[in-house]
């Protein structure tokens, strides 16, 4: 059958889009629209005289007019609405990188490399309303290297993705793809919040290869890393693990007892052959001194690396995947953020000076029905606007109840002790107009 050239509208947000759509156009077929939520693609799209499109709830509206036969979701990680999947002419399609039905959902690749898969693969499926359980157009298998990283098996299914793509192309172009329903009975689901096990946390009772699959499966490189990264419980608070090597010796001793350390490596037993760990780094992405880690462990506890009980561990992963689902917020937030530097205070100090301070029986009385605390962060909020000269800014909001990994032990510090607050411009006006109101109503009704 003669090829026809056809028209379609991209979505996506990563550097596959780019390469896809390149291959669209080389083929001749129509591209309506690129819609992406990365600023960075749409600026590519026009600088190419591609009609660029940014996401947002009337996308349905704004692309109904273009009137395309494909929609092509490339390295898309946001679900579509139905009435968008029903605007093309013929069909909705979805880049996968996992070889469906299994590893549907986020982050295949980790999950692959976890498991333990020597092979993985890409797909090409038809959108449904439910994610990633669309009839199969294309698939490309991918080898899995042993020692691949999750940035490497990334890399492959890239490749694997253009590859496979260029023959969809031409398979649809000339009528002659196939469908083939999948058998969700092979299925496996992974969420966008479900993170690595134990929240990344190594456990030593564990074999080897699990310690460097989770090693590998959190290794992203440049790229971000919205997964979860490879923890080390340590007294002073967790490192991320960046580099693990397995020996060929048998562990002899307990799980978690440090066996050898130098410069290069704190050698370790394991549930069943010894590991080397090569690269440390703390919270913040600095490099740790192995010999002074491996001392740390010798002199306060014992030359064992030490294990959270399980219920730090559970409380651990029930937090990290609550904050996890709020992480894109406080990024935004955190890019944003205009800390409250009152001018009339001088130098601030490197070390906040903090204490509970008992809030005044008249504030409690004049909460109107308030909680107190709410009536006193609103007034401190306010005094805080005043001397800050206006404005909105942000102030440091401390989290309670605080868990254990945020206030200490081996899993301290994971997560943030204080989230900033945003205080709105004309918050004095209101908190001002507020109060006067609460006092004007307690005066006529009197004391008491």
């Amino acid at each position: 059958m003669t090829a026809e050239p056809f028209s379609c509208v991209v979505v996506g947000e990563e550097a596959l889009l780019v390469e896809c759509t390149r291959l669209l156009r080389e083929r001749k077929h129509t591209v309506a629209a690129v819609v992406s939520p990365s600023a960075e693609l749409l600026a590519w799209a026009e600088a190419e005289g591609l009609p660029a499109v940014p996401f947002g709830p009337d996308l349905a509206e704004r692309l109904a007019p273009l009137r395309f036969d494909y929609l092509f979701s490339i390295a898309n990680l946001r679900m579509l609405p139905e009435e968008v999947l029903a605007l093309p002419a013929r069909l909705p399609v979805n880049f996968h990188d996992g070889p469906l039905p299994r590893h549907a959902g986020l982050f295949a690749t980790s999950w692959a490399i976890l498991e333990g898969a020597k092979r993985h693969g890409v797909t090409w499926h038809v959108m449904t309303g439910e994610a990633d359980s669309g009839d199969l157009l294309k698939q490309r298998e991918v080898p899995v290297d042993p020692a691949a990283t999750v940035r490497d098996l990334d890399l492959a299914c890239f490749d694997a993705g253009i590859e496979s793509f260029a023959e969809l192309v031409d398979e649809l172009a000339a009528g002659t793809a196939t469908r083939t329903p999948q058998d969700l009975a092979q299925r496996t689901y992974h969420g966008a919040f479900d993170g690595p096990p134990r929240a990344g946390l190594v456990d030593w009772r564990r074999p080897a290869t699990e310690l460097d699959a989770l090693v590998r499966a959190t290794a992203f490189g440049r790229r971000r890393n919205a997964f979860g990264t490879a923890l080390l419980p340590l007294p002073g608070g967790p490192a991320a693990v960046r580099g693990v090597e397995i020996t060929d010796r048998l562990s002899t001793r307990e799980p978690g007892t440090v066996l050898d350390s130098g410069p290069d490596a704190i050698t370790v037993a394991t549930a069943d052959r010894d590991v080397r760990l090569t690269d440390l780094a703390d919270l913040t992405g600095e490099p740790l001194d192995l010999t002074e880690v491996a001392d740390a462990l010798a002199r306060d506890h014992h030359g064992r690396f030490p294990e959270p009980s399980e219920a730090e561990v559970a409380e651990l992963v029930a937090a990290a995947r609550a904050a996890h689902r709020q992480e894109r917020r406080w990024l935004r937030a955190l890019r944003t953020l205009e800390p409250v530097l009152p001018p009339r205070f001088g130098e601030l100090g490197p070390v906040p000076d903090a204490g509970p301070v008992p809030l005044p029986e008249a504030l409690r009385a004049a909460g109107g029905g308030a909680p107190a605390e709410t009536v006193a962060l609103a007034a401190v909020l306010a005094l805080l606007a005043r001397l800050a000269r206006g404005g909105e800014r942000d102030v440091a909001l401390p989290v309670t109840p605080a868990p254990s990994a945020v206030t200490g032990g081996p899993t301290g510090g994971l997560l943030a002790d204080e989230v900033p607050l945003r205080a709105p411009r004309d918050l004095l006006e209101r908190t001002l107009g507020r109060l006067a109101g609460v006092g004007r109503r307690r005066g006529r009704r009197g004391p008491g």
